[in-house]
């Protein structure tokens, strides 16, 4: 593997947010991972998505879940709350020793170089640069990383 470095903004993780919806594709790369088989047990695997008339509850349309989407996809599709995934993350986390989180950090620019990309972030008052071969901005809809790195504000890469 490679070292990794989390830059959190948060001061400190806390279990908060709400159910989620992990689809297949999440599924399998959690599993690969090693993460799925900690967040299995606090998971809901539904049978089915209905979609029902909101007059009469007839049924109008139904997306076969449970075992028709594992087998279909090779993993399953499951429902868990956002802290059961965080605390599952966390945990792996805590036994890989190259991968090191660092809460209360802020990432205010970013930069190539030949060497490869340099990331400065705001800590406590102090302002580190941390060097890599890559960044990945998983900060949301809004993200300020995305701003960062491309200019456009593009969400995908085009394909040549």
């Amino acid at each position: 593997g490679y070292p990794v470095r989390v830059f959190e903004q948060a001061q400190r993780l806390e279990a908060a947010g709400a159910g989620i919806q992990l689809s297949p594709n999440a599924t399998r790369i959690l599993r690969q991972l090693g993460v799925l088989d900690k967040l299995l047990p606090a998971t809901v695997r539904p049978e089915a998505v209905v979609l029902k008339e909101a007059a009469t509850l007839r049924e109008l349309a139904r997306v076969p879940l449970g075992q028709a989407a594992e087998t279909r996809w090779q993993a399953p599709y499951l429902v868990a709350h956002r802290a059961d995934l965080q605390s599952a993350l966390m945990a792996r986390v805590s036994q890989i020793p190259d991968i090191h989180l660092t809460t209360g950090a802020r990432v205010s620019s970013a930069a190539t170089g030949p060497h490869g990309i340099t990331a400065t972030a705001e800590i406590d008052g102090k302002t580190i640069k941390a060097e890599g071969f890559l960044l990945i901005g998983a900060d949301g809809v809004w993200s300020s990383v995305r701003a960062l790195v491309d200019s456009a504000k593009r969400a995908a890469l085009p394909r040549n």
